[in-house]
């Protein structure tokens, strides 16, 4: 039986789909019945901790100017962050800071007015670019003092995303206009390896969109970074995404509304359906209907399909991806309604935990083996459903569900604590439970 027929049959048994009902329903996470304790900090640090920063400047969320760049960057003994101050034209960075993870301590602060800083450190050190009077200087800043190690002037005109390898870094600018914009890649020593016009690339134009972030004019949108092999990096910008070689260049642009990097390979959704792709963008397979689940923001994703049999109803489907073929009946199925804050309706997102994938949507967790994609549990959510990260910590999935977060027993779903989120979003570091946003810090696990 082919791929699509059997998505048929698929289809046909969704309604033997089960979904949690009856009296027996477990009490959804995220509940504010009876006393909910705030959560403890071990540490918590603010910008005003710091000396440099100015009264109302804030940490940055993505230091490496990515949408969903980790805002901590993480090295053997220090965590790196960034803060940002308002001027005339919006928030900007303006310097970096490294702390102690074990107690918050304030190792060194360096001012650095627009400094981009990619998400990774290579051998004790960060690499950074930050603009000098119109100049943008690439530096290389050894962690253990804040000191520059490497300090190139480059020819750049401006940048909105960096990323780095341990061949080098590769920026890229904004739209000027698009599909027009700065790309380029430096060793590790500063030096300039390649620098392009992204317009010359073929489907150049499918990087940039207005779907978000735009009142018309397109935008390199939401960009997301992912390390492959061969030293190969995607830069994922809906709809499209690039293959990028840090010392050599871009090798491909080609269209992908969802993506997630495997390592030798790489998942792609567009119209059609999903396609595996090997490394030099050849399809290896496709599985037409089927969609991704919304990849995880931060880090790569294990890979969800689902397929849609009704308007907004998504069913779970095991596949075999080796194959692409589908492997049995859908597990569940979800009905989600439009965002709270789009109006768009969005398909279920997906988080990757060492011990199971955690998939969010409809108001309902569902968990995943992560070897077999079997469903281990369900559990609901309270409210609209809408969750921001699911970390693990240990052996309990941590559910940070915006103003509450719940603890998990990661086997069984059971239920073990709940308590009021006073920070912004949670992160797992380390085995460690992390807030960061306004505020970063180490939290207590109950």
């Amino acid at each position: 039986m082919g791929a699509f027929a059997l998505l048929i049959v698929v289809q046909l048994v969704g309604a033997a789909v089960s979904r949690l009902g009856g009296d027996e329903d477990p009490p959804p996470v995220g509940s504010t019945t009876g006393d909910v304790p705030d959560m403890a900090a071990v540490w918590l640090l603010g910008p005003e901790d710091l000396t440099e920063p100015e009264d109302g400047d804030e940490f940055a969320r993505n230091p490496d100017g990515a949408f969903t760049g980790p805002q901590i960057i993480v090295a053997d003994d220090a965590w790196v962050v960034a803060w940002q101050t308002e001027s005339g034209s919006g928030w900007r960075t303006a310097g970096i800071a490294a702390l102690d993870p074990a107690d918050g301590g304030v190792l060194w602060e360096r001012p650095l007015p627009g400094v981009l800083c990619a998400d990774h450190a290579f051998d004790g050190a960060l690499r950074c670019l930050h603009e000098d009077g119109g100049t943008w200087v690439y530096h290389q800043i050894e962690i253990a003092t804040g000191e520059d190690t490497v300090t190139v002037e480059t020819s750049l005109r401006e940048v909105q995303t960096v990323h780095a390898t341990a061949e080098g870094l590769v920026a890229v600018g904004p739209a000027d206009p698009a599909p027009h914009a700065e790309m380029a890649g430096f060793a590790p020593d500063g030096t300039e390896l390649w620098s392009i016009d992204v317009a010359d690339l073929d489907s150049a134009e499918l990087l940039f969109s207005h779907v978000y972030d735009s009142d018309g004019d397109p935008v390199l949108e939401r960009p997301r970074w992912r390390d492959l092999d061969d030293g190969l990096v995607m830069l994922w910008a809906t709809p499209g995404a690039a293959i990028i070689d840090p010392v050599t260049g871009p090798v491909l642009v080609h269209h992908c509304r969802a993506g997630t990097a495997q390592g030798d390979h790489y998942l792609c959704q567009d119209d059609d359906g999903l396609h595996r792709h090997a490394l030099d963008g050849t399809i290896t397979w496709s599985l037409p209907g089927a969609r991704l689940t919304v990849p995880e923001d931060r880090s790569d994703a294990r890979p969800v399909a689902i397929t849609e049999p009704v308007t907004n109803q998504f069913e779970i489907v095991p596949v075999d991806w080796e194959t692409g073929q589908i492997a049995g009946p859908a597990t569940y199925r979800f009905t989600q309604q439009p965002g709270t804050w789009s109006g768009i309706v969005l398909p279920p997102s997906a988080y990757t935990l060492a011990d199971a994938t955690i998939v969010a949507g409809d108001a309902v967790l569902v968990a995943l083996d992560p070897v077999t994609g079997a469903q281990l549990w369900t559990r609901p959510l309270e409210g609209d459903g809408y969750v921001f990260s699911v970390v693990q910590v240990g052996e309990v999935a941590v559910i940070d569900a915006g103003t509450h977060a719940a603890g998990l027993d990661l086997a069984s779903g059971e239920l073990l604590w709940t308590q009021r989120n006073t920070g912004d979003q949670l992160a797992g570091i380390d085995g460690l439970l992390v807030s960061t946003g306004y505020e970063i810090g180490v939290m207590e696990v109950p």
